[in-house]
């Protein structure tokens, strides 16, 4: 946290985040019905830089609000299928190689809101926050489908701040 005044500061974060979807269908193909579930994980290294809006006496319990952006990059990622056509299950899974052809952007904008509270306990503060995440980049980067993807999540944070030097 880099203190701005005592009710703003800037929080720069470096984050390893997962995230990915799950996609299910049921058709009906020549009398038979067939069931298609896709799942996609992607790992992202994530770093949000965020103003942080304090409400209250920093020495005492407080509320405090965050927002700004976050800049994520895909480092890898597993796609995998699963296909059921009468009673038979096939399962498949394989890495996003993310080169020109796999149809995914490796970069991500996202627009970060979150609310928490610290808890003054001896030389640090205790932090809960509650955070969302949505994303401003289409990750779909196929040339010929104008389908749009974004992310959007939510998350809960816990952890302990403590003075490095100066204080």
């Amino acid at each position: 946290e880099l203190e701005v005044s005592e009710q703003i500061s800037i929080q720069p974060e470096f984050l390893f985040i997962q995230k990915g979807y799950r996609q299910s269908s049921m058709f009906a193909l020549l009398g038979e019905t067939i069931e298609f579930d896709s799942k996609i994980t992607l790992n992202y290294f994530e770093a949000p830089i965020l103003v942080k809006i304090k409400f209250g006496e920093s020495e005492e319990t407080n509320f405090f609000l965050t927002v700004g952006p976050s800049f994520g990059y895909v480092i890898n990622g597993v796609i995998g299928y699963e296909i059921t056509t009468g009673g038979i299950t096939d399962e498949q899974t394989e890495d996003i190689e993310f080169d020109d052809f796999d149809g995914f952007s490796r970069f991500e904008l996202s627009g970060a809101l979150g609310v928490g509270l610290n808890i003054p306990v001896g030389a640090g503060k205790f932090f809960a926050e509650a955070r969302y995440l949505h994303g401003i980049t289409n990750l779909n980067d196929e040339e010929f489908d104008d389908t749009t993807v974004n992310n959007r999540g939510f998350g809960l944070g816990f952890g302990f701040m403590a003075s490095i030097g100066g204080e």
